[in-house]
């Protein structure tokens, strides 16, 4: 079965981005901007499914 989402390929799934000042020491944890944290992102198949259902229900008002 294959599932609608993927891991994010910003933060590798991790959800967070660790920031690094110039001595090398980890200053904080930023979360992932385009997954906002989450970890995952919506398939390029599911978001043009979305998008044709939205386009549809549009049409059908």
């Amino acid at each position: 079965m294959v599932s609608p989402f993927g891991t994010c390929r910003k933060c590798s799934g991790a959800g967070a981005k660790l920031t690094v000042n110039r001595a090398g020491k980890v200053k904080r944890v930023k979360p992932c901007r385009r997954c906002k944290g989450h970890g995952k992102r919506l398939r390029v198949g599911r978001r043009l499914h979305n998008h044709s259902r939205e386009i549809h229900r549009a049409g059908a008002r």
